[in-house]
């Protein structure tokens, strides 16, 4: 049974999974590449010691989504996302919610130059 404070989160969508289409510009698992872009988001809140960075890593790859996440000292948590602007989108609406523990107040989105990075990965504490 879900604790309170959780209402709206089975409502979540869900990412996008396209089946192989060869020449299509598809891989199994992964949304279709669109208008790419980067985001640099900070979020506040209840969202340090509650599994939000995990969390950040694991939805980022169903979206397909690159880049990092990291503790700020101030107590937010800070993620530069990569990818299609859609994907971004739906991981930014995601973010707004994070993990069952945590108690998201706000998320602050810029958009940002786009950096290079592989895969979306965990840094240590700023």
């Amino acid at each position: 049974m879900r604790g309170a404070g959780t209402a709206g989160r089975s409502s979540r969508r869900q990412p996008l999974r396209l089946s192989c289409c060869p020449g299509a510009g598809f891989a199994p698992g992964k949304r279709s590449v669109g208008i790419m872009g980067s985001r640099r988001l900070l979020i506040e809140g209840r969202v340090q010691r509650v599994g939000y960075r995990d969390w950040a890593v694991r939805t980022a790859k169903e979206w397909n989504v690159t880049g990092w996440v990291r503790n700020l000292s101030d107590g937010r948590v800070e993620i530069v996302a990569v990818g299609d602007d859609s994907a971004i989108d739906a991981f930014t609406d995601d973010c707004r919610t994070g993990p069952r523990a945590a108690q998201v107040s706000r998320v602050e989105a810029t958009a940002m130059e786009m950096p290079k990075v592989k895969g979306f990965t965990k840094r240590f504490t700023a």
